[in-house]
């Protein structure tokens, strides 16, 4: 299949979800699907076969671009758009792979160019905007919707994880399949011990581990608390 893969972020940078992106891209290309790919201007370039990395103009001189919701992304997704727009206009693509809150986009693509798309869902959107910027919470139950309308359009929903496959088949998708993230890391070298690392742990410690971007959506302020009660218990 010729597959238009939509990553309305910074690509690629070390980080979650550009992370799980070019997981995607290898994998499609190992399948011999070609690929053209449109995204933000910065990021680090990529190579595969049959794949095609397009990146969107700056006018605006904009940099460092950050997870999460801000006039930054906005302003480079509305590009964005408009890139994919013209692309669809100039050549033809059996399908449209949305990453995140491209799937908005994809909802007009299907009216205006009748191209389906399949919805890439890492997060719930309406709830990390909602719990990411408390002023929008009054406007939850309007994003939900929103959301539950791109679910209902897409082709297919890919969730991360269970809690977000049990949601898109709530919403009434019916082909959700969960692909969780799968770890990067090497084998340890024979020999390697965790103790040359982390002296002061013992084998029966408990260890509290955190692997994220330090966003505020992912409850950073609660578990900091946690590690404060767990520590004065």
């Amino acid at each position: 299949m010729k597959i238009l893969l939509l990553a309305p972020q910074s690509f690629f940078q070390t980080r979650g979800t550009p992370i799980a992106v070019n997981l995607i891209v290898k994998a499609l290309t190992e399948q011999e699907h070609s690929i053209h790919m449109i995204t933000y201007h910065e990021g680090e370039d990529v190579s595969y076969p049959r794949f095609t990395l397009e990146r969107i103009p700056n006018p605006f001189g904009i940099t460092n671009i950050g997870p999460g919701l801000s006039t930054k992304k906005m302003i480079c997704s509305a590009i964005l758009f408009f890139s994919a727009a013209r692309r669809l206009q100039q050549e033809k693509f059996d399908l449209i792979h949305a990453v995140e809150d491209a799937a908005f986009m994809c909802l007009v693509f299907k009216i205006v160019f009748r191209k389906p798309f399949v919805f890439d869902m890492d997060s719930s959107m309406a709830e990390q905007i909602v719990e990411s910027r408390p002023t929008f919470r009054f406007l939850g139950a309007f994003l939900k919707l929103a959301e539950k309308i791109l679910v209902k359009n897409a082709v297919a929903v890919i969730a991360v994880c269970p809690y977000l496959e049990n949601l898109a088949k709530n919403y009434g998708n019916k082909k959700s399949f969960l692909l969780q993230d799968i770890s990067l890391l090497r084998e340890p070298e024979p020999g390697f011990k965790s103790e040359a690392i982390f002296p002061s742990i013992g084998p029966s410690d408990t260890v509290f581990l955190y692997a994220g971007n330090l966003e505020e959506y992912q409850g950073v302020r609660i578990l900091l608390q946690g590690f404060h009660r767990a520590k004065a218990s």
